[in-house]
């Protein structure tokens, strides 16, 4: 089998990183035949190839509400391409009995200029400190997805993960791997002209969601929106306030409004104990006081 790869440096070698990751375990699912990955060369001079099967790689458009067609009928295919990875890496998906709230930090990106954030969430570190103390009896646990050994290892802490926070954009793409009853919080963008009839937004000014086409074909997640209202919710990633709030700003979080959308998910998920008071929580670990049903 030969996979026909689609022009482009970065496009390419993001391919070839999955494809180490798990791509091969997908598509060969445990049979022993090989698998060939054939890079085009712009003006490059190709001899014959012969294969027995060719697989050329196609970009479809699936974030983009405009082409919400190109997703009829994909769902089946999203939650086995799920259920393969899963399985090839030995991985079983289960909420865990203290609740436990994952952040995604995003502080790299291949689309970044040196130094800068891109798309990220400009105040995590604040915001979670806040949460923090709002929520002492739920874990918060702040993670770079890139620094971490193995594709393995991020599989192991999104399959014991309650709610996972992030952006929007590529570093959201590990979201599909929560467990049944997860829920995902994404980051809303603040819609422009531009942004409003490319992508499907309702008006300019209006809070935008990058990829919900896409979200909407993993039903075993709960999918929360952390809407953008205004310019003031966002800060640009170069200081250029050039009003590209889609691809060159990063979310300010209002840590208030983030807790109306996760404290009722935990409620929802069986936490309701670990958000009580510190002090009512001890008395009902020892049974003095009865948790109001």
């Amino acid at each position: 089998v030969a996979i026909l790869l689609p022009h482009g440096d970065k496009m390419t070698a993001n391919f070839v990183r999955m494809w180490n990751d798990f791509g091969r375990d997908i598509i060969t699912n445990g049979h022993p035949f090989s698998v060939d990955l054939l890079r085009p060369v712009p003006d490059a001079e190709y001899s014959t190839i012969c294969v027995e099967n060719l697989v050329p790689a196609q970009i479809t458009r699936a974030f983009l509400a405009s082409h919400r067609s190109q997703m009829w009928g994909q769902e089946r295919l999203y939650q086995n391409f799920r259920r393969r990875i899963l399985a090839a890496k030995g991985v079983e998906p289960k909420l865990p009995q203290r609740p436990l709230v994952v952040l995604s930090k995003k502080s790299h990106s291949i689309w970044a200029k040196q130094g800068k954030l891109h798309r990220a969430i400009a105040n995590l570190d604040s915001m979670v400190e806040d949460l923090r103390k709002l929520l002492p009896g739920v874990e918060f646990h702040v993670q770079e997805w890139h620094k971490m050994n193995s594709w393995e290892e991020q599989l192991g802490l999104l399959g014991r993960t309650s709610i996972l926070i992030s952006p929007a954009g590529g570093v959201s793409m590990n979201g599909p791997f929560l467990p049944e009853g997860g829920a995902l919080v994404l980051m809303d963008y603040l819609a422009n002209e531009k942004d409003s009839a490319m992508f499907g937004c309702n008006s300019p000014g209006e809070s935008c969601s990058m990829e919900a086409t896409f979200w909407s074909a993993f039903p075993h997640i709960t999918k929360l929106y952390y809407q953008t209202k205004s310019p003031s919710g966002v800060l640009p990633d170069d200081g250029n306030h050039d009003g590209h709030y889609r691809d060159n700003y990063s979310v300010v979080v209002n840590t208030t409004r983030l807790l109306g959308l996760i404290r009722p998910m935990l409620l929802r998920q069986g936490y309701g104990d670990y958000l009580a008071p510190p002090v009512e929580r001890r008395k009902r670990e020892v049974g003095t006081v009865r948790p109001h049903l």
